[in-house]
């Protein structure tokens, strides 16, 4: 019996002194500036090269992935994005705790942080959108408004020089003043570079916007699918799903308010980064491991195209196949059996939903080694 007291006291000093796991620390509700900011940076890899502007996205059956994914996740968790304003759709839909976009193009952090703005200066659609073109909308409208009606007037409005003007400076106030955001010279150039594409073409932004028509057919039609029709922001934001439901951000006034909460939290954090680079997808793993949170959705649209072939209009991969070194990077994020990754294999095709473990079991067992194998299923 003494002994045995010896060993139970033994043990319990072993938990006392030196506890053998660390808790995770759970995630906050919130990120401070100087949090959000540090993320930002501590993460972010070099600015990368990317054949066109995309200011907008061009996916328009985004919204039968979504209403898939909604049925095959729980709300939570993490998401994980790629591009512009496409994201915000997938994140008022399924309400995750935190979400990361991850891009090769700086250009497309600093839209973000132009969103990040909009939204926290807009109340509420109107608002946003009369921010967001610089164009006055009729005081008539309200929360409930439906989006058509919306974007049909901002269609009908005037560009108005002077409320771009002030917007711009809004918006710059907001991020270094406010916020003490640290944009470079080169981001501020950017930002009016961005701003100003959305105040001279309107709702009609699409996005070829800004690029080369040569470009777009030739490099980026190549790797996205024969994508004949290039839709407008308009379009997009009021496109129905294969049942008729819209799952825009600006469909209702509902879930534009909890993507602003999110915004207006710090928890849509926009970071540089190539997907088979050394440090983006690996330090947002980290970070989410720290505080215990799982990544249930990653949206890689057509990225992982561009990781497996080259173009003339791109970079060539890396010297190790590039989509390797993707996969390894996923292989390091905190996942679960219900981790599920959305890629489109053209513009004009569907959003189709894979299992990232089974993704990362085929490649480790070589089946997975091609670009016709992300499109097949492997279970």
């Amino acid at each position: 019996m003494r002994r045995l007291r010896h060993v139970i006291s033994f043990i319990a000093l072993l938990f006392v002194v030196t506890p053998p796991f660390r808790a995770a620390e759970t995630l906050p509700d919130h990120l401070s500036d100087t949090e959000f900011w540090k993320i930002v940076e501590s993460v972010s890899e070099p600015d990368g090269v990317f054949p066109a502007e995309n200011f907008v996205s061009n996916e328009m059956k985004y919204g039968d992935a979504i209403r898939d994914l909604q049925k095959a996740t729980q709300p939570g968790g993490v998401y994980l994005g790629v591009g512009p304003e496409q994201n915000f759709n997938y994140i008022g839909a399924l309400k995750p705790r935190i979400a990361f976009i991850i891009d090769i193009r700086r250009q497309n952090l600093v839209e973000h942080l132009m969103y990040r703005a909009l939204f926290e200066l807009s109340m509420d659609r109107a608002e946003f959108l009369s921010r967001l073109f610089s164009r006055k909308l009729p005081s008539s409208f309200n929360s409930a408004s439906p989006s058509t009606d919306l974007l049909n007037a901002t269609k009908a409005a005037t560009a108005d020089l002077e409320l771009y003007r002030k917007n711009l400076q809004d918006i710059r106030t907001l991020l270094i003043s406010k916020h003490g955001f640290k944009l470079t010279s080169a981001d501020e150039t950017a930002l009016q570079k961005i701003y100003q594409a959305f105040f001279d073409n309107g709702p009609a932004i699409t996005y070829g916007t800004g690029t080369s028509p040569g470009v777009v057919a030739a490099g980026v039609a190549a790797a996205r699918g024969n994508n004949t029709g290039v839709p407008t922001f308009a379009d997009l934001m009021t496109v129905a799903d294969s049942n008729g439901a819209n799952w825009s951000f600006l469909d209702s006034d509902v879930t534009y308010q909890s993507v602003r909460d999110m915004e207006l939290r710090n928890l849509i954090i926009p970071v540089v980064g190539d997907f088979a680079g050394p440090k983006a997808i690996r330090g947002v793993g980290e970070y989410l491991r720290e505080h215990g949170e799982t990544v249930r959705t990653l949206y890689a649209s057509n990225v992982e195209t561009y990781l497996f072939i080259s173009t003339t209009a791109v970079s060539s991969p890396a010297p190790n196949g590039g989509w390797k070194t993707y996969f390894e990077n996923v292989s390091t994020l905190p996942l679960d059996a219900s981790s599920t990754i959305v890629r489109f294999q053209g513009a004009i095709g569907p959003g189709l939903l894979y299992s990232i473990q089974d993704n990362l079991k085929a490649v480790q067992d070589g089946s997975l080694n091609k670009l016709g194998d992300l499109y097949r299923k492997t279970n």
